[in-house]
This record gives C-alpha cells, structure tokens and sequence, in this order.
C-alpha cells in the first residue's frame, strides 16, 4: 500500500497529510480513490479496491469516488466502482445522484445499463 500512496503523497493537496490508506483524506475531504477515479487510473483504483472500506466515502462537495469519476468522464473508472458496489444513489452536494450526473452522457449511459442501471428518459434527453 504504501508504493500505491507515494505518488499520491507528492501531490499538493496531500501535502502535510498522513496518507495511509486510499481513504487518507486531506483537509477538504478527498482522498487517494477520488483522484484515481477522477483521473481515471483505473490500475490505480483496481489495486486500492481491496483496501477500501467505504466506496462511498464523501470528499470535497459531497462527491464520492463514483460522482468524480462522472464528473471528469471517465467512464471506466465508474464502472470498476458500480461494478464494486459503489452506491448510484449517493447524493452530492447539488443532490444528485451518479445516475442523474450520467444525464446526456451516451458513454455512461450504455455502461449504466450495462449493469442493469435505468437511467429514466427525463435524464437522457435526446440519447433515449
């Protein structure tokens, strides 16, 4: 674990932050697994998986690992998580949900329904 966290450790909103976990947060609430789902490092995130305790965990904004994987597109990073358990029902600080943050992204669209998620036509628009 600690290989995996030294990049992290470097970056500058961990700076004076202990990080010993991929849920080690820094003072605003984001962790290791927010930025390796925000950034899509799906190696990264793949080998945090096993140490996680809450997929769920709320950082900066209210926003889980699932909503900053949304939030920057990267899909794959948001299927591992959906595919882990991470709850698509979690609101954020704007009360919505990872389904509702997919509205008009065809891209996560087809992957939520990939793993029988219903994302209602009122959120797709035009991609129903």
């Amino acid at each position: 674990m600690d290989e995996l966290l030294q990049p992290f450790r470097e970056m500058a909103m961990f700076e004076d932050c202990e990080l010993t976990s991929p849920e080690s947060t820094c003072p605003w609430g984001d962790a290791p697994v927010h930025v390796a789902a925000f950034d899509n490092d799906v190696e990264t995130l793949r080998a945090f998986l096993p140490f996680v305790r809450d997929l769920n965990i709320k950082g900066e904004l209210q926003l889980t690992p699932l909503h900053s994987a949304i939030l920057n597109g990267s899909v794959e990073a948001a299927e591992i998580l959906i595919a882990a358990g991470a709850d698509v029902e979690c609101m954020n600080h704007l009360d919505e949900n990872a389904l509702t943050m997919m509205a008009g992204k065809p891209a996560f669209i087809a992957m939520a329904r990939k793993h029988g998620l219903h994302v209602s036509a009122r959120d797709e628009g035009e991609y129903s």
